[in-house]
């Protein structure tokens, strides 16, 4: 291993020669040694960029399945001191579930569960990566060809926070087989430097300042302005508030909200607190998202940010863009009538307080903020932002409230190119709660316009029902084996059939079904 580091152009670092074909680790830079051995090398490296020292483990996972055990022990010795940074990088000769194996025999659900307990009870994060999904590769043929994901980084929480753009990329490799990891600790650094600071959020842990009711219940009812301007102005006045001193008491119940509300977990209940669980979710949800490479229309490669944002901007103009095409007079005239006087006048009604605080608790109270920074929880409770009057009154003062930020979902691992990705909205409070009551009026009436084959998205329907249907109707085509008449299954992409219609055809259609055209 020496030989080797020195052929590389490295003077200093730390060797430790292979038993035979296996093993061998070398580390080099300028590091501070804290243990080593033929399983792993700890070091401590002080950054100049960084304010604290931090941890890196290079790793070696016993490639005899008998003695993993023993290297997932030596994992657990190693986590010692948990308040550190600590990254841990190398081949673990393990794989986490059977998605991370193709080829060969079935990995043992046993293996598989002792790895993940050990890096859950070190509190360690998968990294996730960029590149190829695998890191070994073994066998020519395809018969005989086994791929694994033996290779990876893993990290506790104060390490991730310590880097937060971090990426892991598999490179290509051609001698060995296993592909090699590049860790870089300012990955991501690139795109969000094109961010101009950070954006204001509402924070469910301030709920739990003493302070918090009464000073923004006073300032609410003494500044005069419409709601959309009193929210736009609010982050100040918050920033004042949690600048007050906290008591000590309440941090522990304070840090699980601030995490929780990353996490986005929303099945879980009170009963079930923990700190670290959140931080966990809420790391595994930052390495994620991000994108790192796009490709175009056309097939282009693009990985700088300002390349990206083009392609990114570019879909969605095009996404968002009329056709143009016209409303078709004659298929309208065929819709039949469906509302009737009494149904319009229900849906004419004022809205009241009541049915703002039905929409209010029928939604979760930690989910994503839209771009005022403001979640739902800001408006529960006595000492709630007051706004009532905005939502039962919405059509006078709508300013920016229906602005909302679009947020890429993946549908595949590792997406590459945009139609790989779900836009959602988050939308501002008042929107959200002026959209979810307009829904529960309307949910009223719409049985009574929408065809019975359209088995989602109304009271007493069930998608799931479509998916039975489904199953028997491709069982009865699989058993159809003679016969003059046959029949045949398409499968339709709809992937975009919500952003192509027309607002032209949606109010033709409605006031063909007989909405009234207030």
């Amino acid at each position: 291993m020496e030989l080797i580091r020195l052929k590389c152009g490295y003077e200093n670092g730390i060797d430790i020669g292979a038993m035979g074909s296996r093993g061998g680790l070398s580390l080099v830079g300028l590091v501070s040694l804290k243990s080593f051995s033929s399983s792993h090398i700890d070091v401590e490296i002080q950054d100049s960029d960084c304010d604290a020292p931090w941890r890196l483990t290079g790793f070696y996972g016993n490639p005899i399945e008998q003695e993993r055990r023993g290297s997932w022990n030596l994992l657990r010795q190693l986590s010692g001191d948990l308040n550190v940074p600590w990254v841990v990088v190398g081949d673990f000769n393990e794989i986490k579930s059977s998605f991370e194996k193709r080829g060969g025999r079935l990995r043992s659900e046993r293996q598989m569960m002792d790895f993940c307990m050990a890096l859950e009870e070190c509190n360690l994060i998968d990294l996730g990566f960029l590149g190829h999904w695998f890191t070994w590769e073994r066998g020519r043929f395809k018969a005989t060809n086994i791929r694994e994901r033996l290779d990876r980084g893993v990290a506790n929480p104060n390490w991730i926070e310590f880097f937060p753009n971090y990426q892991i990329e598999h490179l290509t490799h051609s001698f060995s087989d296993h592909c090699p990891l590049l860790l870089d600790t300012m990955g991501g650094s690139r795109m969000d430097m094109q961010h101009k600071g950070r954006k204001f959020r509402f924070e469910a842990k301030w709920c739990l300042e003493s302070s918090f009711d009464g000073t923004i219940r006073r300032w609410w009812e003494d500044y005069s302005d419409s709601v959309p301007n009193k929210l736009e102005i609010m982050d100040d006045v918050l920033v004042e508030i949690v600048e007050v001193q906290l008591d000590l008491n309440l941090e522990a119940d304070k840090e699980e909200i601030f995490w929780e509300q990353r996490a986005r977990v929303n099945w879980l209940k009170n009963g079930d607190r923990n700190t670290s669980y959140f931080h966990r979710m809420a790391g595994q949800r930052h390495s994620h998202g991000r994108i790192s490479e796009l490709v175009d229309d056309n097939g282009v490669r693009h990985s700088e940010p300002t390349e990206m944002l083009k392609v990114t901007s570019d879909y969605f103009v095009d996404l968002f863009t009329t056709s143009e095409m016209g409303l078709d007079e004659h298929l309208l005239s065929l819709v039949e009538k469906k509302m009737t006087d009494n149904m319009n006048d229900y849906l004419l009604q004022h809205f009241t307080e009541e049915d703002v605080w039905n929409a209010l608790k029928s939604m979760l109270p930690l989910k994503a903020p839209g771009v005022d920074g403001f979640s739902l929880l800001a408006h529960y409770g006595p000492g709630g932002i007051e706004i009532l009057p905005c939502c039962t009154e919405w059509t006078k003062e709508i300013g920016d409230i229906n602005k909302t930020r679009i947020v890429l979902i993946p549908k595949v691992d590792k997406p590459k190119s945009m139609s790989q990705f779900r836009p959602i909205s988050f939308c501002n409070v008042v929107y959200k709660i002026t959209a979810k009551m307009l829904v529960n009026r309307m949910s009223n009436v719409l049985g009574e316009c929408i065809n019975e084959a359209q088995g989602a998205f109304l009271p007493g329907r069930l998608i799931s029902d479509n998916v039975l249907i489904a199953y028997e109707v491709l069982h009865s085509l699989k058993r159809k084996k003679s016969g003059k008449k046959g029949h045949f299954a398409i499968k339709l992409d709809m992937s975009k059939a919500y952003d192509r219609v027309e607002w032209d055809f949606l109010a033709g259609m409605m006031k063909a079904l007989g909405f009234h055209v207030d």
